[in-house]
Formats: C-alpha cells, structure tokens, sequence
C-alpha cells in the first residue's frame, strides 16, 4: 500500500465515521444502513468494506483511537501520580461527553473495558512502584484489572447519571470516599 493510499484511506474512514455520527443524532443506531452511511459520507459501499465489516467497527475504530489519543494526554503529563492520571482520564472523557452520551442514549454495542485495557500496562509502567516491580506478571494483570476496572466504571457510572460531574467533582469523590495516598 502506497503513502498516498493509506492516506486517502484515513481520510475516508474519518468521512465514514462523522457520517456515522451525523446520522446517529437523527436515526436509532440500529436502524441505520451501510448505504446511509455511505451516501452522508459520499463514498461507496465497496469503500466502507474495504475498510470496515461493519458499523459497529467503526464505532470500536473511532474509540480506539480516541483511547490512544488519551494516553498521548497522560504521557504527557510526566507526573505518573494515580490521582494526576485518573483526572486526566475524566478530563478526557468529559471533553468528549457529547459522544459517550450518544453512544450510550443509542445503545451502541461496545466493550469500554476491552478498548481501555489496551494501554493498560503502559500505565501500569508509568505509575509503578519499586514494590510493585517485584510483582510478577499475573499479579500486575490483578492490579491493573482494579485500576483500570475501577476508572472504567466511574466512567460508566458517570455517563448513566447524565454526565454531570466535572472532573475535579469526581476526583474529589475519590478522595472523599478512599481517602488513600492515591487521591
């Protein structure tokens, strides 16, 4: 594959996808063709399978990248404190609200947990201890379960109430309720 056609290939899964949003303001996601989305994005159905089997992999495509997007943000944080990360996570994801809360009133079919776990060890190497480096493997994979499973699930939690605490509202929470070094 050519330069030229992983870009114009980028370029159409970005139609594709804003297409896919546009439509899912107005139509129930589960209502909405492959031909819709093709023809608000201008493009050919030959195009869209090309690069996509279907619409639900558009949405895991979109929040993939979304999630490495996020993780650029935490790294470049250079302070590696769980309560520092955790509120770069809500800040994150309160940026892009609008999005979750679509995603959610649309019920979109998607793992969050799955697409998070991606990077998980990259925060886990960004954060860890002397003590946890001693841990071995499965144990690393517990303490990111919880980590990560926990933030996930406030994220959750967070989208089903309507999105309405800010991010320093949640961290503050944390920090109320668990009252550990962490927060």
């Amino acid at each position: 594959m050519t330069a030229e056609h992983k870009i114009n290939g980028m370029k159409s899964k970005k139609r594709l996808t804003d297409a896919l949003l546009i439509l899912m303001t107005n139509h129930v996601y589960s209502e909405i063709t492959i031909t819709q989305i093709c023809q608000e994005a201008k493009l050919s159905r030959k195009t869209f399978y090309r690069l996509f089997k279907t619409k639900d992999d558009i949405i895991d495509e979109h929040l993939t990248n979304m999630h490495t997007q996020l993780m650029s943000k935490i790294k470049a944080l250079h302070s590696y404190v769980y309560k520092d990360i955790a509120f770069a996570y809500f800040e994150f994801w309160h940026a892009h609200k609008t999005l979750l809360l679509l995603i959610k009133n649309q019920d979109v079919p998607f793992d969050f947990n799955a697409i998070c776990r991606i990077n998980a060890m990259e925060i886990y190497y960004l954060i860890k201890s002397e003590k946890s480096s001693s841990f071995n493997e499965d144990k690393i994979q517990y303490v990111l379960a919880y980590c990560i499973g926990g933030l996930n699930n406030v994220l959750l939690y967070w989208i089903d109430q309507g999105a309405i605490l800010t991010p320093t509202e949640l961290i503050q929470l944390l920090k109320d309720t668990f009252g550990t070094p962490l927060f």
